[in-house]
């Protein structure tokens, strides 16, 4: 199972004892009856300090194996309560059960637990140093619910600048703006996770069904969005002088690999790719010739006319042994640098 949590630690209280009589928390039967595990997470552990290591060192291990094992019982926590049924909202609206959202929740989300106290303490008698984590479940609770509503009025707004980008007819900016929630609703997975396994029961201030919808918005309008791409091409190449088609049918296969279409009507696309390459003749050497290409390159929004990429290559080299074949080698050898860059754009 991949790692669930990481520790943030926003030390509240943190205090290291030395030689002073030892604190209650080190005994098993003592530290359950002061921090009960109904109200607390808690995480303990010690280590003898090693040959060669301060005792600064040793104390910092020892806190990060407490946290570790605060954490460990996090997850165990989150992790017994996956195959809890909790109610969603299905694409039709309608409510249904999902019982794979807190597995999910547990399994793919990492995020950082607030609010961790630490106390530790160095016997010196024994060369032993304890450190302790507890956290008050009442508080986390409190700040995860402050953090669910908080993170969902971003994904809520962050949506609504998406759909006015698709509006606007800037699918790729729509597309972008749609990619950036995704990583959202692993720290909201998280948040609910950890308050409904807290509590026991399904919270209605997780808000369950309503962030199930608003991710299923998300990934549809994604999906929507990437098959939807329709390009139309619209091509001026000429190697020394002739007229040829090179570059246009190229640069189609190329890009249909990540989901566009080309239509041959500009009314039915979304981008314009222009293109106007020629090559000239060069200098020959040991009866190689050489050709060189240029190109301009541009891609527009068909709604909003805006040119979203230009241009301009120049001087790439072709080498054959006549000057045409030397030419349609330029034109080759320039198709992976327009294709690089178009895709860092429309992917």
């Amino acid at each position: 199972m991949r790692r669930i949590v990481s520790i943030l630690l926003c030390t509240v209280f943190s205090l290291t004892l030395s030689g002073q009589e030892k604190p209650k928390w080190i005994d098993e039967d003592s530290r359950e009856s002061i921090f009960p595990s109904k109200v607390y997470f808690t995480g303990f552990a010690y280590r003898y300090i090693s040959s060669g290591e301060s005792l600064q060192d040793a104390i910092q291990y020892a806190k990060t194996d407490a946290q570790a094992d605060l954490a460990k019982k996090i997850r165990v926590l989150i992790s017994s309560k996956s195959q809890s049924k909790i109610s969603a909202v299905s694409v039709n609206g309608q409510y249904s059960e999902n019982e794979s959202f807190l597995n999910q929740a547990s399994t793919e989300t990492s995020a950082e637990v607030a609010g961790i106290k630490m106390e530790s303490y160095y016997d010196s008698k024994t060369q032993l140093v304890y450190a302790f984590a507890y956290a008050d479940k009442n508080e986390l609770c409190g700040y995860y619910k402050a953090q669910i509503s908080f993170i969902i009025q971003k994904i809520e707004a962050a949506i609504n600048d998406a759909r006015q980008f698709s509006e606007d007819g800037n699918k790729m900016k729509s597309k972008k703006a749609y990619e950036t929630i995704m990583p959202m609703f692993g720290e909201l997975g998280f948040a609910q996770s950890l308050l409904i396994a807290v509590e026991g029961k399904e919270s209605d201030e997780a808000y369950i069904p309503l962030s199930l919808s608003l991710q299923s918005q998300t990934t549809q309008a994604i999906a929507s969005l990437q098959t939807a791409t329709l390009i139309y091409v619209e091509s001026k190449e000429m190697n020394l002088g002739k007229k040829v088609e090179i570059l246009a049918p190229k640069l189609k296969g190329e890009l249909s690999k990540i989901g566009c279409s080309f239509k041959p009507l500009q009314s039915e696309c979304d981008y314009i790719l222009n293109i106007n390459a020629s090559t000239r003749q060069g200098n020959s050497l040991n009866d190689m010739c050489f050709s060189y290409l240029d190109a301009e390159v541009s891609l527009i929004e068909r709604t909003t006319g805006k040119e979203i990429y230009h241009n301009n290559f120049t001087d790439v080299k072709g080498t054959a042994l006549d000057y045409e074949r030397a030419g349609r080698k330029a034109f080759e050898n320039i198709i992976p640098q327009i294709v690089d860059k178009l895709k860092i754009i429309i992917q």
